[in-house]
């Protein structure tokens, strides 16, 4: 209730059909307009912009008419350097840090993130920025734009994704504000005014270190679904990810397992510089993150932080990338990579995921993927 929900298509209508009217002009072939339409391109000002990485010009150029019509021409774009370019493959953590000593001289902050495989889409016409030379481009994607990766024009966002109203976690964030809520939920007051109210709480709710910071970057590291992807600043835990997978197990409920010596060449580690400096998120304390008087163990333990991403940047992530670390098949773990069960503390080590769970009885279904063994608890 008081949110609605905008299409892809119903956002950017009158831009994608300005988009289409300027590339007829300039002489681009009705198929090749199409293929950009449906690729997520739209037009400002006779200026195309890509709604897969954003539309911010300080850190993204745009695509010129120059650039779609070497590809009309060609069918490939002319070469740039994109991520693909700058990976490196490693056979000890000692190379892995001379990698990001090099890295780190350049940059003021950086950030990592594991995956076991490097996932990446073709679009019909790809990025001439973050393609290789087959047009493929790397997939960071974060889980609620996930559910559209059949068809990215499906994408939908919601035109306020505030924490607050979020029913799941209402009763953690705001136990002594259930009037409120409730006079909102029966249409007592509206959706605006009680946005205004639930404001005023938050600094009631939060400590300081991260009263500036959107709470979906805590929500996202207990499993639920948001718009942020998970990264970190210890290049270990990074490694705890790259080299563990999240499988199903008994009950549905889902576990990270080690991979096997075979995989290890398909895991990779991404680093990335974020157009934002993370000032607020590089000054959080580890050992005093809270809400509402409950500390939230797991993401001190993991180090990290979230960047977020929108549905005309659903994979902004992807263009902050300035490294990727693959693995060779011999490639030694350090000993002191963290181990499970530190960085997935059960709920009766960590007392927000433990009000979580009691708080609220769709918690171990919603949580399901970062819940582990804990169902009986």
């Amino acid at each position: 209730k008081g949110t609605k929900t905008m299409g892809y298509r119903d956002l950017f209508a009158n831009k994608i059909k300005r988009m289409e009217e300027y590339l007829k002009g300039e002489g681009i072939k009705d198929d090749l307009i199409e293929n950009m339409v449906e690729s997520g391109y739209i037009c400002f000002n006779h200026i195309i912009y890509d709604t897969y990485y954003g539309l911010k010009n300080g850190y993204l150029p745009p695509i010129t008419i120059e650039q779609i019509k070497f590809y009309q021409e060609n069918k490939r774009h002319r070469r740039v350097f994109p991520p693909f370019d700058k990976i490196f493959t490693v056979k000890n953590f000692m190379e892995i840090d001379d990698i990001l000593s090099d890295i780190k001289s350049k940059y003021k902050n950086v950030v990592y993130r594991g995956a076991t495989n490097l996932y990446t889409f073709k679009r019909p016409f790809p990025s001439p920025y973050f393609s290789d030379s087959n047009g493929y481009e790397i997939s960071l994607v974060s889980s609620y734009f996930r559910k559209f990766s059949q068809n990215y024009m499906e994408r939908i966002e919601k035109e306020s994704i505030i924490s607050f109203l979020r029913p799941f976690l209402h009763n953690v964030y705001y136990e002594q504000f259930n009037d409120l809520w409730l006079q909102f939920e029966n249409g007592e007051i509206l959706h605006q005014d009680f946005c205004d109210r639930a404001e005023s709480f938050r600094d009631k709710l939060w400590n300081n270190y991260i009263s500036n910071t959107d709470a979906s970057t805590v929500e996202q590291h207990y499993g639920i679904d948001s718009r942020m992807l998970d990264v970190t600043f210890d290049i270990k835990i990074a490694l705890f990810f790259a080299f563990n997978n999240l499988v199903k197990i008994k009950n549905s409920y889902y576990d990270y397992v080690e991979i096997g010596k075979k995989e290890y060449t398909n895991a990779v580690v991404f680093v990335l510089k974020p157009h934002t400096d993370l000032l607020d998120i590089l000054e959080w304390k580890y050992d005093d993150i809270e809400i509402n008087g409950y500390k939230c163990i797991r993401p001190i333990r993991q180090q990290c932080t979230s960047l977020s991403s929108s549905i005309d940047a659903i994979n902004e992530a992807a263009s902050e990338v300035v490294a990727i670390i693959k693995f060779d098949e011999e490639f030694e773990l350090p000993t002191d990579i963290p181990e499970k069960d530190y960085l997935f503390p059960s709920p009766k080590e960590d007392p927000f995921f433990e009000a979580l769970i009691r708080l609220n009885p769709d918690a171990k279904e919603i949580m399901r993927y970062v819940f582990h063994d804990y169902e009986n608890f």
